[in-house]
């Protein structure tokens, strides 16, 4: 083999690691490019800046680089906790989420996870209402709703109940999770409804049954009640659609 032809294959391999290599440490970058090589005191400046201004949109940059590039130092976790903040007042309510779950994951074990379990619980209802919103004029179903974001929000309310009992977030958690269950009620109840039209009376029930033993609206658990006992006279078991009605009629009249 010539001399010229070892060459060019020497050539051809040393730009290809080189494309390697260079593609690697894009991968390893920020994705925004904005930011990088700027100093964690110029970013932190920046920072401070927006949020004394309240520009949380502004602020979101150098805290997101702040974040990324610096994971390790006394101001890390602060850094995090300023981003979830920025986020949720910017209504970037998925980011908030992801930002959350990072922080419970990186500092499972250090001062203000129930802050990131909070802000968890908070942003995912926020950010479930942002995409279910319907006119008041129109009566909400969540019968065919996706509520896999509202699932992981009360794992996190409920892991902030069971883990940090004093926490300053607790009322408002609570009340949160609470709102999160009627949301899975409706759901079942407009599901119930659904197989009742198409004469699943039995699949009907299981579903009701869950409205009645776990709801917290009155209004919702009377219908639910009116509907076991209408499929109770479907179904020609007649002694139990009337204890039904016997406990519709002590209780609303």
């Amino acid at each position: 083999m010539s001399y010229i032809f070892n060459a060019s294959l020497r050539k051809i391999w040393y730009f290809s690691a080189m494309a390697a290599i260079l593609l690697t440490l894009t991968a390893c970058q920020d994705v925004s490019s904005d930011g990088i090589g700027e100093s964690e005191e110029v970013l932190r400046h920046q920072a401070h800046k927006n949020l004394s201004s309240k520009k949380y949109h502004a602020a979101i940059e150098p805290l997101t680089h702040l974040s990324n590039n610096f994971q390790v130092g006394a101001n890390a976790r602060v850094y995090r906790l300023e981003l979830m903040h920025s986020l949720y007042k910017a209504k970037e309510f998925s980011r908030v989420v992801d930002t959350a779950s990072d922080y419970i994951k990186i500092y499972p074990f250090e001062a203000d996870v129930d802050y990131a379990l909070y802000m968890k619980t908070l942003a995912s209802l926020e950010e479930f209402k942002a995409r279910h919103w319907v006119p008041k004029s129109t009566r909400e179903r969540f019968g065919y709703t996706d509520t896999k974001m509202l699932d992981d929000a009360l794992v996190s309310a409920n892991r902030l109940l069971a883990t940090y009992p004093k926490s300053r977030y607790v009322p408002e958690v609570a009340f949160m999770a609470s709102e999160i269950r009627e949301i899975f009620m409706k759901k079942n109840y407009h599901i119930a409804k659904d197989y009742r039209a198409r004469k699943a009376y039995a699949a009907s029930q299981k579903r009701l049954t869950d409205v009645v033993v776990y709801t917290d609206s009155k209004p919702l658990l009377h219908r639910s009640l009116q509907m076991m006992r209408d499929n109770y006279q479907s179904m020609n078991m007649h002694k139990d659609a009337e204890k039904i009605n016997q406990i519709i009629q002590l209780n609303w009249g």
